[in-house]
């Protein structure tokens, strides 16, 4: 979100400055020896920094906010498949390494929402936004890393990061209340 926020608020910030720039767009400035004024600075504000944020905002931010989320997700879910196996017998957090097997193109993603659903009895962890993301994260992060836009723009255009981010809470939320229940269930008994 920080990412998002700083990159609005310098767009912000550059029609702020265009702004002062057009109240007197004849001031002229010298630099290094070259002389302009303000109409050149607020043509290339707009016409030139504007867009670029724009574009950054509009793409890049995204795709990054994707890319992160997607991290903390197999993460945190690779820990909790650690920390709920049936094998862990450690006493402390993080004292079990699992390692748990995917399917040929399965996402990393999906086999572990598929090892807690089955392991902690957890059902219809995913929606369609998962889904969607478990099915094309692998293209949208090889595509990032390698430069092709046009294959991102193809895939991320499907894409609310609203959704994404609603749907990791969703799963995180599932999870956390079945794990709550099932230690009621324990206590009780």
């Amino acid at each position: 979100m920080l990412l998002q926020e700083s990159t609005l608020e310098k767009i912000n910030n550059l029609a702020e400055n265009c702004k002062e720039y057009e109240r007197k767009p004849l001031k002229s400035h010298e630099f290094d020896g070259i002389s302009f004024n303000n109409n050149d600075i607020i043509h290339g504000i707009k016409d030139f920094e504007i867009p670029s944020w724009k574009g950054i905002f509009e793409f890049t931010v995204p795709m990054n906010q994707i890319l992160l989320i997607s991290i903390l997700l197999e993460k945190s879910l690779k820990s909790l498949c650690a920390e709920y196996s049936p094998n862990n017998n450690s006493k402390y957090y993080g004292g079990y390494d699992i390692k748990v097997r995917k399917k040929s193109q399965e996402s990393t993603i999906n086999s572990y929402i598929k090892y807690l659903e089955k392991n902690c009895e957890i059902e219809n962890l995913t929606d369609a936004t998962m889904e969607y993301l478990n099915q094309n994260l692998r293209i949208i992060r090889n595509s990032f890393v390698h430069g092709d836009w046009s294959t991102i723009a193809k895939c991320s255009s499907k894409i609310d990061i609203n959704k994404v981010f609603i749907s990791t809470s969703v799963v995180f939320k599932k999870i956390e209340l079945k794990i709550i229940n099932k230690n009621n269930l324990e206590q009780s008994t």
